[in-house]
């Protein structure tokens, strides 16, 4: 058994050797439950969660990015696409995410995550016109923030829950909420265009993140705050374990 101490705040973190793993021991910091899957895009599309959900990429490149490196999306053609069916059958609440630097925002839609049905009734994260939207359902309506400043990285998190019919859309420290009822898309997610093709958005993306549950706005903050590190600090993943040796 070892301990590691993070400087922020104060806490310890003890781990127990089986075999060739590593498995947080009870009483272990778990601030962030529930994490499905987390891509760095460290240069590829791995699933650093420890779930396995790794990711394929299209035509995006690999440049710095909010934290290492992201993916650069050249509004064309450029994509990546993850085995992870977000719809609301699957997982009724969800939150998920990224950091995102637009370079532009035109034609009108540019998305940034999106699991597609071509109706806008599916969890959605873009860029319509000058501002991040998440989709609402209930007949093509969206949440959307009030402008979007191109050429530096923005916070981007929806926060979806089909049990209580609300979508809440972060967008660093703002927050829009909305009444929301949502269908279901295809199997997959989309990062950076449609899932059916199309909308492929022009800028940077990293870190992206999905947990199976509402998390609040308090999580969210840390999240913001924290970057990898917090996502991260309750799983017992070789890349989470690398982080908290670092910090």
């Amino acid at each position: 058994m070892g301990n590691f101490f993070a400087a922020r705040g104060v806490f310890c973190l003890c781990l127990l050797a089986l075999g060739s793993g590593l498995v947080a021991a009870p009483g272990a910091l778990a601030k962030l439950p529930g994490l499905i899957a987390f891509y760095p895009f460290e240069g590829n599309a791995q699933d650093d969660s420890g779930n396995g959900l790794h990711g394929q990429v299209f035509n995006a490149v690999p440049t710095a990015g909010y934290e290492g490196q992201g993916f650069l999306f050249d509004g064309a053609s450029s994509y990546i696409r993850a085995p992870i069916n977000i719809n609301p059958t699957v997982y009724p609440r969800l939150t998920m995410g990224c950091w995102a630097k637009a370079l532009s925002g035109f034609p009108p839609e540019r998305l940034v995550l999106q699991t597609c049905n071509s109706g806008h009734d599916d969890r959605t994260i873009s860029l319509i016109g000058e501002g991040w939207c998440a989709y609402l359902g209930l007949g093509r309506q969206y949440l959307a923030s009030n402008g979007a400043v191109f050429q530096k990285w923005v916070f981007l998190a929806a926060v979806y829950d089909q049990v209580a019919q609300t979508v809440s859309l972060y967008v660093d420290d703002q927050v829009y909420q909305g009444v929301g009822l949502m269908g279901n898309g295809w199997e997959f997610l989309t990062v950076g265009a449609s899932g059916g093709g199309g909308g492929y958005f022009h800028g940077v993306i990293d870190n992206v993140f999905l947990f199976d549950r509402a998390l609040t706005a308090s999580q969210i903050a840390h999240i913001r705050s924290g970057g990898a590190a917090a996502i991260l600090e309750n799983t017992s993943s070789p890349a989470a374990l690398k982080l908290l040796l670092l910090n």
